[in-house]
């Protein structure tokens, strides 16, 4: 543990994502993510900023839960694609966006005091994300397996039911 390490980083944070407002899920997958800027940054400043501070700035950045413009960060892998090795082979990051998302709303759920509404929600979206990706790890053979382990190991410790 480094504290110039760790005071630098939440700094830099927040010089570079506390003034953000309205991330635009529009764009969110693009064609070649592995991640999901919109969620990381939401993570990354749950985990970075205290809940007094947090809970509104999330509100500012994130659309509600149930509407349109979040709709983007909750899209998967169509049953056209999960049928077809050959698209899941030449889209294989798109398994590992499925982890990356369920931790991200994982880790937003952490952040989140437990009562608040969102977190259930979370949760159901998270455990739908990491749904898509399992049953694939091994369908694209090392072009995505190599790296899908640690991501769905790091999704399951988002969410304290799962790993004991």
């Amino acid at each position: 543990f480094d504290p110039a390490l760790e005071a630098e980083i939440r700094a830099s944070a927040e010089r570079l994502f506390k003034r953000d407002i309205h991330c635009n899920t529009a764009v969110e997958p693009g064609p070649s993510d592995f991640a999901s800027p919109c969620l990381m940054e939401a993570a990354i400043m749950g985990q970075l900023m205290d809940r007094e501070s947090f809970l509104p700035w999330l509100d500012a950045f994130l659309p509600p839960l149930y509407s349109a413009e979040f709709r983007p960060l909750t899209r998967g892998l169509g049953p056209e694609f999960v049928k077809n090795p050959a698209a899941i082979a030449s889209k294989s990051h798109i398994v590992g966006l499925a982890f990356v998302r369920a931790t991200s709303m994982g880790e937003l759920a952490n952040a989140l005091p437990p009562t608040d509404a969102r977190v259930p929600v979370l949760r159901r979206l998270a455990a739908i994300q990491a749904g898509t990706g399992f049953p694939l790890m091994g369908a694209v053979g090392y072009d995505g397996s190599h790296y899908y382990a640690s991501w769905a190991t790091t999704y399951l410790i988002t969410n304290p039911t799962l790993v004991p």
